[in-house]
């Protein structure tokens, strides 16, 4: 959670935002993932934070929790 913390206060001090702009619809953010450059056979494969400076590669993401998550950060269901 501290990592986390500290994540979003840095990218809002340095304007990045972290929440995502309004009116943005989950159905077309799940289009475009689907043809992003990670995306392999039908899978997209994710790159997730494990602590500050490390990252797991091709992670599998159920699709239900991407969506909560899209959500949560505020895309329009």
């Amino acid at each position: 959670r501290a990592d986390l913390e500290r994540s979003v206060a840095l990218l809002r001090r340095i304007g990045l935002p972290t929440r995502l702009p309004g009116g943005v619809e989950l159905s077309a953010l799940l289009a475009a993932m689907t043809r992003d450059k990670k995306t392999r056979d039908g899978q997209l494969r994710w790159v997730l934070p494990v602590r500050t400076g490390e990252v797991a590669v091709g992670q599998p993401v159920a699709e239900t929790t991407l969506r909560e998550v899209l959500i949560e950060l505020g895309a329009v269901a």
